[in-house]
């Protein structure tokens, strides 16, 4: 058997069998869309802390240094989880809902830890509270 001889080398067969469903884009600039993405995220939990303080530590005579200790520790705690998890790199903003849930979840959990670890070794944190259950 001569491969020369029997290789079908037409081009609409070879074209047909490497073709694919990828549709082609434009260039897709994320450099803008990453920054807004992470002012918006931090932004979001800092005002949610900020109401959930108010409505619920505040009439229970709690500190005001305990709120702004839980967000620089979750500033902290976001950045390392954020970039241990690539949460904004072009791979994973670019990939599937599924994807981006997981990691995004799974940098909540490690962000959840480091704010408990800096709360109870800066001593701001003294004892378990119900509502952590719920977070």
């Amino acid at each position: 058997m001569d491969f020369a001889t029997t290789a079908d080398l037409r081009f609409s067969v070879l074209r047909r069998r490497t073709s694919s469903a990828v549709a082609r884009r434009g260039f897709v600039p994320l450099a803008k869309w990453t920054a807004i993405l992470a002012a918006a995220d931090i932004a979001g939990v800092g005002l949610i802390a900020v109401v959930v303080f108010w409505l619920y530590a505040s009439p229970l005579n709690y500190d005001d240094g305990q709120l702004w200790v839980g967000l620089a520790s979750f500033l902290f705690g976001w950045i390392i989880a954020a970039w241990l998890q690539n949460l904004y790199a072009r791979k994973t903003l670019l990939s599937g809902a599924r994807v981006h849930s997981q990691n995004g979840l799974a940098a909540c959990a490690l962000t959840f830890g480091i704010v408990l670890l800096l709360g109870f070794a800066l001593k701001f944190i003294g004892g378990v509270s119900r509502g952590w259950l719920l977070t």
